[in-house]
C-alpha cells in the first residue's frame, strides 16, 4: 500500500471535476463511470501467489479518509457486485488474502484505491437560444447557440443533427463539438421546413437533447422601386421607396444608389437604411435631375441588384426651386374701352417644369381689391380674346397667374389702371325690354338666395365658440354640402368649408384638418388667385405642426406653411396674416432673419400688430439686445391692453429685459 504523505493528492480526487479529475489521476487509480447503479468490481488473482483464499471489496466515500468493508467474494471468481442508492464517487480497493487465519491488512487512510467509479445516473442540462428570425436564406449562416452544463462532461460533448421532416427522421451534421456556439450553413431547400437537434453527453454516456424551432428557406429575392418624388422644391427631399417581398421574412433594410448621367455610373448614398423612417437624400453637386436605385434585403438576408453601368434609374427626380417667368405682351398701355367688346390679352410664361396648362387670368374692377375669373386653364404661350364685362370702372385691371408643376407661382398685373365705358350714349332713352326685365328677376333672386347662404354659413360662425359635440359641426357642415351639390365650381363654398372644418374642436382633430387641407385645395384649384384659401391652408399646417411630436414632421408641417404664405404674398402681398403669419414660422425654423423681416413688415398693415410686436421682442432676446427687447415689449404691452394676459406678462418681461439690460452693461 501507499502511504498517506505519498498520495495525499488523493483526498482531492472526489471533490473536484471529473474533466480534471480524469486527466490528473495516475494510471494506478483507474476511474470508471457509469450511469448504472448496481456495478460489477472486476478484478484478477495475483498470479505470484499460488494460493488466495478470498478476495475483499474495501470502499471508501470520502477521498481514501476511511474505508469499509462493503464485500466478500469467497468464489473467487471476478467481478464482484456492488449496489449503491444514489449518485456519488466510490473507491475501490481489492484485498486479496492468501491466508484466512492470519489477521487481513486492509487499506487505511491515503491508500489509493485501484478503482473510482463516477455513478451519474443524471442528464446535461442543455438550452438552446431561440432564433430571433426564422427564415433564412438558402445555404445561409445560421448561428446556433446553446448552454450545456454537467460536472462530468465530455471534453467534446455536443453533437449535432439536422431534420428536413418535421422531426420524423434526423441526420448527423457534427458529433465531438467543443461546449460553445457555431455558426453553420443551412441546407439549400425544405419545402417542409427544418430543425436542428443539439445533444450534450456526458462522460457517464448519459445524453440530453434540444430541437430548435422550425425554420424556413426563403429563396425569393426582395424587391425595392423608387416611385417619388418626380420633382422637389429644394435639394434636399424625401425618397418615397415601394418595397416587396414574396417571402415571409420581410424588409430589414434599404441602401440607395443616384446618377447625375443617365445611368452611366451609379454611386451609393446610404446604406442600411431603416424601411420604416422616412429617408431623405441632398442632391449631389446641386444637380438639376437625379436618378434613383434602391436596393433590398430581406431578414433571411436575400438581396436585390445593386445597379451597375448602364443600369436604367428606376425614378428620375426633377429639382426646382425657381418660379416660372412669366411676361404680359397685350395689351399694352390703353385709357378705356367700352363694355362689352373684345379685349386681345397676350403672354408668355417660361419654365422647365411647367404645367400643360399653367396659366389663369383674372380682371380687377377695384384697383386689384377683388379679382374675378375671365379664363383658366391656359398654354405657356398663347393669347385670349376677352370680352368685357358691362360695367363702368375706371380702376380696371388684369393679372395673369402662371404655376408650375411644383406648385411655384408668379403673378404680374398691369401696371395701370384702364377704364371699362358700358354707359350708353346720353341721347338714348334708358329702359329695360321684357327679356331684360326677366333676367333681372332671376339674378335678384340668385342674390337673395346667396344672401340666405351666407347669414346661415355666418351664423354657423358666430357659434363656433360655442359649438361642443360633432352634430353642431355636421349641421353646418352638411348646409355647406347642399350649397356645394347645388354650385359645384364656387370656390368660396370650399373654402368656408374649409374655415369650418379648421376649427373643429372635437376629438379628431388631426381628421378635420386633413379635410380642411383637401377642401382649401379645391377652392385654390377653382380659383389659383384666391389669397384667402392660401392663408387659411398656411395657418391649418401650422395647427398641424402644433398638434406632431415627431421633429421630422414638426418640420415638414412648417416648410408647408410656408410654401402657403408665399403664394398667398405673390397674388396680391397686402394682408397683414400672410406676413404675420409666415414671420412666426420662420421664428419657429430658427430663420430669425426672415422672421423679422415679414414681422416688421405685417406691423405695418395693422393698427394693433400685438403678436408681431411680442415676436420681435422674443428675437431681440435672442439676439441679446435687450434695450430693443424692452422696447417692442412695451408697445406688445399697449398693444394687447395691460389689463389682458397677454398684456400683463408683456409688462412682467419689459421689466425683465430691463433688468437684464442693466446687467449686461454691468458685465460690459
Amino acid at each position: 500500500m501507499k502511504t498517506y504523505k505519498q498520495l495525499s493528492f488523493i483526498f482531492l480526487l472526489f471533490l473536484i471535476p471529473s474533466s480534471y479529475l480524469y486527466s490528473q489521476t495516475k494510471s494506478n487509480s483507474r476511474i470508471i463511470y457509469s450511469k448504472k447503479k448496481s456495478l460489477e468490481i472486476p478484478y484478477t488473482l495475483d498470479k505470484s501467489e499460488k494460493i488466495i483464499q478470498r478476495v475483499e471489496l474495501w470502499s471508501t466515500e470520502d477521498g481514501g479518509n476511511s474505508w469499509k468493508l462493503s464485500r466478500t467474494d469467497k468464489d473467487l471468481r471476478s467481478p464482484i457486485f456492488f449496489t449503491t442508492q444514489k449518485d456519488k464517487i466510490i473507491g475501490f480497493y481489492i484485498l486479496q488474502i492468501k491466508d484466512i487465519r492470519k489477521k487481513p491488512n486492509p487499506p487505511i487512510t491515503g491508500t489509493i484505491p485501484h478503482l473510482v467509479y463516477v455513478i451519474d445516473s443524471k442528464r446535461p442540462e442543455i438550452n438552446l437560444e431561440f432564433q430571433k428570425n426564422r427564415l433564412f436564406k438558402p445555404k445561409g449562416e445560421i448561428s446556433l447557440k446553446w448552454i450545456a452544463a454537467d460536472p462530468h462532461l465530455k471534453k467534446l460533448p455536443i453533437s449535432i443533427d439536422i431534420s428536413l421532416d418535421k422531426g420524423s427522421t434526423w441526420t448527423a451534421l457534427f458529433s465531438n463539438l467543443p461546449n460553445k456556439s457555431i455558426k453553420l450553413k443551412g441546407p439549400a431547400e425544405a419545402p417542409d421546413g427544418f430543425q436542428y437537434k443539439v445533444t450534450a453527453t456526458d462522460m457517464a454516456n448519459n445524453a440530453a437533447a434540444v430541437i430548435s424551432e422550425t425554420l424556413h428557406i426563403d429563396s425569393d429575392i426582395p424587391m425595392a422601386s423608387v416611385i417619388g418624388p418626380e420633382y422637389s422644391r429644394e435639394q434636399n427631399f424625401e425618397v418615397i421607396i415601394k418595397t416587396f417581398d414574396k417571402g415571409r421574412s420581410g424588409i430589414k433594410s434599404l441602401s440607395l444608389w443616384y446618377t447625375t448621367d443617365k445611368g452611366k455610373s451609379w454611386h451609393n448614398y446610404s446604406r442600411n437604411l431603416n424601411p420604416q423612417l422616412p429617408i431623405k437624400i441632398t442632391s449631389p453637386n446641386n444637380a438639376s435631375m437625379i436618378g434613383l436605385y434602391a436596393v433590398a434585403t430581406d431578414l433571411a438576408g436575400n438581396s436585390s441588384l445593386v445597379p451597375v453601368a448602364d443600369t436604367p434609374a428606376q425614378h428620375y427626380v426633377m429639382i426646382d426651386n425657381t418660379t416660372p417667368v412669366l411676361n404680359i405682351l397685350k395689351p399694352k398701355k390703353f385709357s378705356s374701352i367700352g363694355g362689352n367688346q373684345e379685349l386681345l390679352i397676350q403672354w408668355k410664361a417660361e419654365d422647365t417644369n411647367l404645367r400643360k396648362f399653367p396659366v389663369t387670368i383674372y380682371y380687377s374692377q377695384n384697383n386689384g381689391n377683388q379679382w374675378e375669373l375671365i379664363t383658366k386653364n391656359e398654354l405657356a404661350e398663347d393669347s385670349f380674346l376677352w370680352k368685357t364685362p358691362k360695367i363702368n370702372s375706371s380702376q380696371c385691371m388684369i393679372k395673369i397667374i402662371a404655376i408650375d408643376k411644383l406648385g411655384h407661382l408668379t403673378s404680374k398685373k398691369t401696371l395701370y389702371t384702364f377704364e371699362i365705358d358700358s354707359k350708353p350714349p346720353l341721347a338714348k332713352a334708358m329702359y329695360l325690354e321684357n327679356n331684360d326685365i326677366a333676367e333681372t328677376r332671376k339674378i335678384i333672386q340668385s342674390v337673395s338666395e346667396t344672401s340666405k347662404h351666407k347669414k346661415i354659413i355666418k351664423d354657423h360662425f358666430e357659434k363656433l365658440q360655442d359649438l361642443k359635440d360633432d352634430k353642431q359641426y355636421e349641421l353646418a357642415l352638411d348646409y355647406l354640402e347642399n350649397l356645394i351639390s347645388n354650385d359645384p365650381k364656387n370656390s368660396r363654398y370650399y373654402f368656408e368649408k374649409g374655415l369650418i372644418l379648421s376649427s373643429y374642436i372635437g376629438s379628431s382633430d388631426r381628421i378635420h384638418l386633413n379635410r380642411s387641407i383637401n377642401a382649401l385645395e379645391k377652392a385654390i384649384s377653382l380659383n389659383p388667385a384666391y389669397e384667402a384659401a392660401y392663408i387659411l391652408r398656411g395657418s391649418v399646417y401650422y395647427k398641424k405642426y402644433t398638434l406632431e411630436k415627431d421633429d421630422v414632421q414638426k418640420k415638414h408641417y412648417l416648410l408647408l406653411a410656408e410654401h402657403e404664405y408665399l403664394n398667398a404674398i405673390k397674388i396680391l402681398g397686402d394682408n397683414y396674416d400672410e406676413y404675420s403669419n409666415l414671420g412666426i414660422v420662420y421664428y419657429q425654423l430658427n430663420k430669425f432673419k426672415d422672421s423679422k423681416k415679414y414681422l416688421l413688415k405685417a406691423s405695418l398693415l395693422k393698427k394693433r400688430p400685438s403678436i408681431c410686436y411680442w415676436y420681435l421682442a422674443k428675437i431681440a432676446e435672442g439676439h441679446e439686445n435687450f434695450q430693443k427687447a424692452e422696447v417692442f415689449w412695451r408697445k406688445a404691452a399697449a398693444s394687447y391692453g395691460v389689463n389682458t394676459v397677454f398684456g400683463e406678462k408683456a409688462v412682467i418681461n419689459v421689466e425683465k429685459a430691463k433688468s437684464k439690460k442693466i446687467g449686461k452693461k454691468l458685465l460690459d
